[in-house]
C-alpha cells in the first residue's frame, strides 16, 4: 500500500513529464508483448506449483521485502508496493502457463490500521485458480506478507483481523489486469463525495457494476468491466483514461511519487527469465507437506513485515 503523510504531500516527487511519458509508453508495450507471448493454456495450478509461485514472489529480486529493495524503491516508506508484489505473482503465474482468466486480484479498501492511528487505505493480493488436496478447484491468495499461500477467504479474514479494527472494510474482486484503485481522485476526508472507491464514504451497495460475492466473505463484491474501468487503474490500457502509470503514482491531483525504476526492473526480470525458473523443482522424499501445501486455515504475518500494504492514509482520516 502507499503511505500519504501530510508532510510528504508538500513534496513533489517523480520524473519530469516528457521522459516519464516516454518510459511509461515503452513499459506498456513491454507489458502488452508479455501478454501476447504468454497466452497460457492451463486452467489451474497444483499445490506444489502454487508453493513455487509463492516462493518466486516472496524471493523476487525486485518485489521481495528485503531491506535493500525497500531502501532502493521505497526510501520514504510511503508506497508499500503491495500492488507490485501482486503484479509479480500475476505475471509469474502467467509464465507458469495459467490463462488470464485463471488469475484475479482481490482488493480490500477502508480505514486499515493495526493500532490507534490511521495507517493504510488499501491492500491487494493476486489470486490463482488451484487444485486443493481433495482435488477440488479453489482460488488461492499469493501474498508474501504472510507466511504461506492461503485460500482467498482465509486471506480476507486474516487481513481484516489484523488491520480492519472497525470492521468496515470492503473487498473487491477484479480482473488480474487491475493494478490499484484510482488514487488520482483522493480527496481529503472533509471533501469526500462518495464517488470514488478510494473514499471511505464510498458505498458499492446498489452501485452499477458491483455484485455481492459472499463466497469470499462479508462485504465482498465482484466488479463488472465498466465498474473496474471507472474505479481502477489497469496495466493493459495504454493511452486510456484508466491506464496505470508504470513510472510514478499521482495521488489526489498534484502529488507525485516516483517508483524509482521498480516496474522497469520488475518487467525486465519477469520477461527475461528462462522458462525453467517457473517450473517447480521435483519433489523429494524429504519434502514436507508444509513446504508444498498452498492452503492454510490460519495466517501469520512474516516477521520482517507489518506495514507494506497499499496506500498510507492521510492523518485524521476516519
Amino acid at each position: 500500500m502507499q503511505r500519504i503523510l501530510l508532510a510528504s504531500l508538500a513534496l513533489v516527487l517523480g520524473l519530469s513529464a516528457a521522459p516519464a511519458q516516454a518510459d511509461n509508453d515503452s513499459l506498456h508495450r513491454d507489458y502488452a508483448a508479455f501478454q501476447a507471448a504468454n497466452p497460457g493454456s492451463r486452467r489451474a495450478l497444483g499445490q506444489a506449483e502454487v508453493a513455487h509461485l509463492f516462493r518466486l514472489t516472496k524471493d523476487h529480486p525486485v518485489a521481495s521485502l528485503s531491506d535493500e529493495n525497500i531502501a532502493k524503491y521505497d526510501p520514504t516508506g510511503e508506497i508499500g508496493y503491495c500492488y507490485g508484489r501482486s503484479m509479480a505473482a500475476h505475471l509469474a503465474a502467467r509464465r507458469m502457463g495459467l490463462t488470464e482468466l485463471s488469475v484475479r486480484k482481490l482488493f480490500i479498501l477502508g480505514d486499515l490500521r493495526s493500532g490507534v492511528d490511521p495507517e493504510w487505505r488499501f491492500h491487494v493480493t493476486t489470486l490463482v485458480r488451484s487444485v486443493n488436496a481433495g482435488g477440488l478447484e479453489e482460488w488461492t491468495a499469493v501474498d508474501p506478507i504472510f507466511a504461506a499461500p492461503m485460500t482467498a477467504r482465509t486471506w480476507l479474514g486474516a487481513v481484516r483481523a489484523i488491520w480492519d479494527r472497525e470492521g468496515k472494510s470492503r473487498a473487491y474482486l477484479t480482473s488480474a489486469d487491475a493494478v490499484l484503485p484510482d488514487v488520482r481522485r483522493f480527496p481529503a476526508p472533509e471533501a469526500e463525495t462518495g464517488d470514488s472507491i478510494i473514499e471511505l464514504s464510498f458505498t458499492p451497495e446498489g452501485a452499477e457494476g458491483f455484485t455481492r460475492s459472499p463466497g469470499y466473505g462479508e462485504r465482498a463484491y465482484r466488479l463488472g468491466a465498466i465498474a473496474e474501468e471507472i474505479h481502477f487503474l489497469r496495466a493493459s490500457t495504454e493511452g486510456a483514461i484508466d491506464a496505470f502509470d508504470f513510472t510514478r503514482m499521482v495521488v489526489g491531483g498534484p502529488w507525485e511519487y516516483d517508483y524509482h525504476g521498480y516496474f522497469v526492473d520488475l518487467l525486465a526480470d519477469l520477461l527475461g527469465r528462462p522458462a525453467s525458473d517457473f517450473v517447480p523443482p521435483a519433489a523429494t522424499e524429504t519434502e514436507t507437506e508444509t513446504e508444498t501445501e498452498p492452503v492454510t486455515e490460519t495466517a501469520s504475518v512474516t516477521e520482517t513485515v507489518i506495514a507494506p500494504l497499499g496506500l498510507r492514509s492521510v492523518p485524521g482520516s476516519r
